[in-house]
């Protein structure tokens, strides 16, 4: 059985995707080998490593489609903002001391766009037809590695009756 991050690039390479990068939760923390807890503290975790790494950058787009963590990566970007980063003129005030602050990197514009929420399951009828919308694009592929595939109705029934007998 291939390991996830093969299905996944497999799936990126057929549909001739480029990234620069695509990221899987693992589960430790690469560098403290803590593990990590769920999804999105691996994604907060994520990205505070790419703005250390990536210094230069002012802007960011995040798309999410979970609500709570739409919210958590607004929190995330105020908050490195406000501790990594070179306060704004604005944000200045009689007390800053920039000879003592340790602070050097500009500001980051951390934009979160939420994208729509996929429904974990289709209706019975809409899976079906995105399934066979699926096997018509393998077995018309002119690279296809084997043989063509087809929707088999099987129906398994397996029950039993119960009958009340007043006289047990």
């Amino acid at each position: 059985m291939k390991s996830f991050p093969a299905i996944i690039q497999r799936m990126v390479d057929s549909k001739k995707l480029t990234f620069d990068m695509f990221v899987l939760r693992p589960t430790n923390h690469p560098y403290t080998g803590a593990t990590i807890a769920n999804t999105l503290a691996f994604k907060l975790i994520f990205l505070e490593e790419l703005l250390h790494t990536y210094t230069q950058v002012q802007k960011m787009y995040v798309y999410e489609d979970r609500m709570p963590h739409c919210v958590s990566f607004k929190e995330f970007g105020a908050q490195y903002n406000e501790v990594v980063c070179l306060p704004t003129n604005k944000d200045k005030d009689e007390t800053f001391d920039e000879t003592q602050d340790k602070r050097s990197r500009l500001p980051v514009n951390v934009e979160i766009i939420q994208v729509a929420e996929m429904h974990a399951r289709l209706d019975p009828l809409n899976e079906i037809a995105e399934v066979q919308k699926m096997i018509i694009e393998y077995n018309q592929a002119s690279d296809r590695r084997g043989p063509a595939f087809k929707i088999r109705k099987n129906v398994s029934f397996t029950g039993s009756l119960f009958h009340l007998m007043s006289d047990y």
